[in-house]
């Protein structure tokens, strides 16, 4: 018996299913959605300050700050390996859709508030962003001056960007343009991908300081092993509106004022 050959497999076996896949990392950031969305949903509801829920509710707020970075490192992911990118932007802006008015109700008690958009909104203004940059990238302009065609790539990603954040901003969307540009961040070193999530953690802490959670993602991303994992492609679409009417549920029934 070749006993060498079988610990070679062995070996390769193990070494395949290090680390965690991509929809391991989508399951943790949702369980960490939820988390954030008890403390932003129910216990905000009630007159908490000065009391141990104030306490409880500012640990899981905090917690939540993890969430957003590590669905925007998949949204990165995703637009690397989809092979339809207009039926990815559709099906964003399908849910965007769909999420609009349980979100409204959760956060606001109100059925249509344009003041505040989901983060799908985000999500998506983030995903055509960075699939014209990556236009852009893929395109041959023919310069003879190599200088010339770099300051107009430089150039042309600075006007890309910024109309992807002020897209955000108009709307007003969820995490607004520093969502945007956290996903353009995480897209220009999407090779180096702790790297990648610093960049991103870093853009949303300028934002919020409070954000600054949210950079012990990246040790989660050191054990990401780039594989796709299980498929769970729909579970977060259908999950994000569905755990919002829920929690708004539940904080009726203990008797929250919306």
């Amino acid at each position: 018996m070749d006993t060498q050959g079988v610990v070679a497999k062995q070996d390769s076996f193990a070494e395949d299913n290090r680390g965690i896949t991509g929809s391991t990392l989508k399951i943790i950031a949702i369980v960490i959605m939820l988390i954030d969305h008890v403390g932003a949903v129910i216990l905000e509801r009630f007159p908490i300050v000065g009391t141990p829920l104030y306490t409880v509710d500012r640990i899981l707020r905090s917690v939540g700050r993890l969430a957003f970075p590590i669905f925007c490192f998949l949204l990165v992911e995703g637009f690397i390996y989809t092979r339809d990118r207009a039926k990815y932007a559709v099906r964003l802006f399908v849910f965007a859709l769909i999420s609009e008015i349980p979100f409204d109700i959760a956060v606001t008690g109100r059925i249509f508030n344009l003041t505040y958009q989901n983060v799908f909104f985000t999500l998506l203004a983030g995903f055509l962003t960075i699939c014209v940059l990556d236009e852009v990238k893929q395109r041959e302009f023919n310069f003879s001056s190599p200088k010339a065609e770099m300051v107009l790539r430089l150039v042309l990603t600075v006007l890309i960007t910024a109309a992807g954040m002020v897209a955000a901003y108009l709307l007003k969307t969820d995490y607004s343009f520093a969502g945007v540009l956290a996903i353009v961040v995480m897209y220009g070193i999407k090779e180096r991908k702790p790297e990648a999530m610093f960049g991103g953690c870093a853009v949303l802490t300028a934002y919020k300081f409070s954000e600054a959670f949210a950079f012990l993602d990246i040790f989660l991303i050191k054990m990401y092993n780039g594989k796709r994992g299980l498929k769970l492609k729909y579970i977060f679409y259908v999950f994000y509106p569905v755990h919002l009417l829920v929690l708004y549920c539940i904080a009726r029934l203990l008797g929250a004022t919306m």
